[in-house]
This record gives C-alpha cells, sequence and structure tokens, in this order.
C-alpha cells in the first residue's frame, strides 16, 4: 500500500541539531523512507526568513532536488501576509504549516493568516499549545473554543489538528493544567470535542503524526477503531520524523489492525494516501 507521510522536519545538509538532537538531513530522510515503506513526505516550513533553518526556501530547494518531498510554508508577520502565500503556492508550496505561532487561535494576526490561506485554498496544519508562553503552537483554552470560532468563520479552509494538546482533546478530562493537556493521557476515552468538532464541522481534519496522534488512537482500542471508521476520509497518516532514530508504533498498528479485518482496507488507503491526494489535489 502506498503511504504518504503529511509531516516531516528536514534539512538540506547535515550537522544541525534541534532540541538538542541531531535533525535528520535529506539524504538520511530518504533512507528512513525506504525503511518504512513511504513514498513522498511533506516537509514542514519553521520560518519565512531565507536565512533561518528549515525556512520555505531551504524546503523549496530539497524538493527541487527530489521528487519524493513536497513542502508547507511559513509566514513572516511582519510582512504582506497574501503576497507571502501567493508567491510560495507560486512557487510549488502545498499549504501553511506547521503553524506554530504562540498566539491565541482567535488573534487578529492568527485569523489574518486564516482568511489570506482560505483565499488560496491552502490547508493549514496547525500545533496547538496549551498555554501562551514556555509551548509553541497555537494557543487555545480547554474544549477548544478558539478552534470552533475559526471553524465557522473559515468553513472553507481546511484546518489539521496536531500536537498533545490537540488530540488531549479526544476524551473528556478534568485537569486544567497545561503539562496535562501537553501529555499524553492514558485510559478509556470518553468522548471528547474532537469527535463532536469533527462531526459538526466538515474542514477539520486531523494528522496522526508523532506519540500525541498514535497516544490517542491506541490507548483505547475500540475507541480508536471506531473513530478511524467514522473519519477515516479526514485523517491523514503522519510521522513527525526530525531525527533519524525515531520509531512510530502507528503505522504497524494500523497495519495490523488491517491484517486483523478490524479496519477496511479501503479506510486504510484513506489515511495512507487518498485523504492527501484528494485534499491537496496531488494526481500522480
Amino acid at each position: 500500500m502506498r503511504k504518504i507521510d503529511i509531516h516531516v522536519h528536514t534539512s538540506k545538509d547535515p550537522g544541525h541539531t534541534i532540541n538538542g538532537q541531531e535533525l535528520i538531513n535529506k539524504d538520511q530522510m530518504l533512507e528512513s523512507m525506504e525503511k518504512r515503506g513511504i513514498d513522498k513526505s511533506v516537509l514542514m516550513s519553521s520560518s519565512a526568513k531565507k536565512s533561518d533553518l528549515l525556512s520555505n526556501d531551504e524546503l523549496r530547494q530539497i524538493c527541487q532536488e527530489s521528487d519524493r518531498f513536497y513542502y508547507m510554508s511559513m509566514v513572516d508577520f511582519e510582512q504582506d501576509i497574501n503576497k507571502q502565500l501567493e508567491r510560495e503556492k507560486d512557487l510549488g508550496s502545498i499549504g501553511i504549516g506547521e503553524l506554530v505561532y504562540n498566539k491565541a487561535f482567535n488573534s487578529p494576526e492568527i485569523f489574518k493568516v486564516l482568511e489570506e490561506a482560505e483565499k488560496l485554498k491552502m490547508p493549514v496544519l496547525f500545533h496547538m499549545s496549551p498555554q501562551i508562553g514556555k509551548y509553541y503552537g497555537v494557543y487555545d483554552l480547554k474544549g477548544l473554543p478558539y478552534l470552533e470560532e475559526a471553524l465557522k468563520r473559515f468553513e472553507n479552509l481546511i484546518f489539521i489538528g496536531h500536537s498533545q494538546a490537540f488530540w488531549c482533546e479526544i476524551s473528556k478530562y478534568d485537569d486544567k493544567d497545561p503539562a496535562y493537556r501537553d501529555s499524553y493521557p492514558k485510559g478509556p476515552v470518553e468522548e471528547g470535542r474532537i469527535g463532536g468538532l469533527m462531526r459538526k464541522y466538515q474542514n477539520l481534519y486531523a494528522d496522526l503524526s508523532a506519540n500525541s496522534g498514535a497516544n490517542a488512537i491506541m490507548r483505547d482500542k475500540d475507541y480508536g477503531i471506531s473513530f478511524i471508521k467514522e473519519f477515516s476520509d479526514r485523517l491523514f497518516f503522519g510521522t513527525d520524523t526530525f531525527n533519524k532514530d525515531q520509531e512510530f508504533p502507528l503505522d504497524s498498528y494500523l497495519e495490523k489492525l488491517g491484517q486483523e479485518g478490524l479496519i477496511d482496507k479501503e479506510d486504510l488507503e484513506k489515511i495512507y494516501y487518498k485523504n492527501f491526494e484528494r485534499v491537496f489535489k496531488i494526481n500522480e
């Protein structure tokens, strides 16, 4: 089965580090993709400035050197948002991501990005943060009211949710500590906000990458299976790879569910590649 990874981080050249860990470079990423059976990967940008690591320009160069990659882009709030995104789209960017600015989801700055993204039909992949300060990512309260405000206001824009604070909302919880929202909760799922929001807003999609997505699906097998079945047309396979030694249990877990007949092949195909090709209008 084909696989497209919607969420990875890599640099053009070796020798860079992120959070004290060596960042996987382009050649290592290609080796990792071969090992995992991944056909294509989407590079996440961290900057609109040319000189920065993982900038739009650096990722675009990687895509020009290898047809195994697509890239999403970031914006500079000090520059004209519309002109930046028009340029990026013309040069090959397929969306905005990873949106990590630590501002409220309903702030004027974030809404300006969303407004221009909607005009240009560029999906937005966001990293949710549990608070302003300390954590990176777009901030929302417990229960995701700011996200719901955005989903209503920009109904023609595709939002792709990601991170611990986003996936924490797959289940109801009482803990108000930001640290809990940035963790990987265990135990049975009592349906939370994500299922309700996805049911209500057809423009909300979800990125299954990293331990946050894996934990949400794997922590309660029965609920995870039912969630996949209900929302299989709005889930994307991903890893969030950023160093060469990472392991991602969700991939083999999904394959096992398919082998056991607990998830239909058609649903797995949607998650692994068909949703990506449909949403991003990729025909290969």
